[in-house]
Order: structure tokens, then sequence, then C-alpha cells
């Protein structure tokens, strides 16, 4: 999937366009709108689009102005335009394409598409990427694992992940940095996955990473304490198992 972020001042091309991607791009996720440039920087930077299709002329300014004043543009552009002398300078920001007003349905379709075949290629060379560093890498604390959500992937350093909480068949991975990521898959995959990484299954619905391990609390029927100041349940099958491993690690 594909998210868009759409910046239109115009509400009755805003409509048209947003009822053009419902009904022939359903590889396209909007992830929101914007009419001025205050709300179009807000967009942008918290919504993290793949994707920014946006009307140059904006209210006070163009979305050049609000492009200038973002910490960077990772995302790809769809410029829309009633004045084709602005193609140039939209070619200068790396454009995916620019569309002239009113907008054609065929290239707007056409340029999702394109758009869509770009992100793949950047999230197939991610995981490459991904694969050639734990090949060459001969330290299991530099490995990384790849993290796919619905809206987009990360590579993230095993040492990095503190612990791994399921719900249902979702997996929530809390990082050092405090970022939280989830992701679709059972925590089972994971435990297999990250075992030989000393992280350890306190709990059917917890992994934890045990060099994260502040405190092994046993009252209220056991729980953990994580560097992050997090409690985790320890299920009761699972204490003398922990307690070997934390003596284990405190050996090395």
């Amino acid at each position: 999937m594909v998210k868009l972020a759409i910046i239109e001042d115009e509400e009755d091309i805003l409509a048209v366009t947003q009822k053009i991607i419902n009904d022939y791009c359903p590889f396209v996720t909007i992830c929101g709108t914007a009419s001025d440039m205050n709300s179009a920087k807000e967009l942008l930077m918290n919504s993290k689009p793949d994707v920014a299709l946006m009307d140059i002329n904006l209210p006070g300014g163009t979305s050049f102005d609000v492009l200038k004043t973002l910490p960077e543009v990772n995302f790809k552009l769809i410029f829309l335009t009633g004045f084709e002398e602005y193609a140039i300078q939209a070619i200068k920001f790396s454009a995916i394409d620019y569309l002239l007003k009113p907008v054609n349905p065929t290239e707007l379709i056409s340029a999702l598409h394109q758009a869509y075949k770009t992100v793949e290629e950047r999230n197939n060379k991610l995981m490459l990427n991904a694969l050639l560093q734990n090949m060459g890498e001969p330290l299991l604390e530099n490995k990384v694992v790849v993290l796919k959500t619905a809206e987009s992937i990360h590579i993230v350093e095993v040492k990095n992940i503190v612990r791994c909480e399921s719900d249902s068949s979702y997996t929530t991975f809390y990082l050092t940095d405090g970022q939280k990521i989830l992701i679709s898959r059972p925590l089972k995959e994971y435990d297999e996955l990250l075992s030989t990484f000393h992280f350890f299954r306190v709990h059917q619905s917890h992994l934890v990473n045990m060099k994260y391990v502040k405190k092994f609390d046993k009252t209220d029927g056991g729980f953990i304490v994580m560097c992050d100041g997090s409690s985790v349940p320890v299920s009761t099958r699972k204490k003398d198992a922990l307690i070997q491993s934390i003596e284990q690690l405190a050996n090395k």
C-alpha cells in the first residue's frame, strides 16, 4: 500500500481527486488532507506519507515554501498546478510527476501507479540491504530485523529492542529510543527468531530482551521491571527458567 497525503485548497478539486483514488487506486491509502501551508506542514511531518500530491498555489504561499520548512523530504512528490511553467521547478524538487488542472483521471491514476512501483522498489531495496548486512555481520548484537507495518518498513538493530508484546495476531516492538512499532505478525515468530539474542518469553504475551531487565520482583505473582520503566508479568511456569537465565547473564 501507498500512503498518500493530499494538499489542495480547492474543495471541488479535492473531492474529485479523492473519488478517483477511492474508485480506481485500491493500492493507495489517503492518510490525510490539508488546504493551507500550516496544515500541510503538520500533515507531512506527522503522517509520514510515501507520496504527497500537492497543489502548488496555497493560501499565503506555495507548496515549495512548505517543503523548504521540513527537516527532510523523504517522500515522493506529485505537483498539481494550473500553470505549466511551474513544471520545471517541480522537477528540481524531484517530483515523480506533475499534473495540470483540471485533473485528468487517467494521468492521475498513471502517476500513482508509478509512485506505487517506486515505493515497492524502495522497500525491496531496504529488505535486501538488511539481508546483506546480516549475512556479512559476524556479531550477533549488530544484526538487524525487518519490521513491516501497514504503512512502512523499519530496519531495526536487534540490540535496540527492549521488549515485544502481543495482542492476538499483532505484536508491538518497544525500542530503546521510546519508539513503538506495531506489526501484524504473532509473537511466536519472533520468540523463535530472537531466542539466540538473549530474548526470553516470560509470558504468553511478552518477550523481553534480558539485557534490559532491571529487576525481577517476586511479589504480586511475579513481574520484571525493564530499563524503560515498564513492568512485565511473569507466568508461574516461567519463573525458574527466568531466574536461571538471569544468573547465566550475570556470570558472563
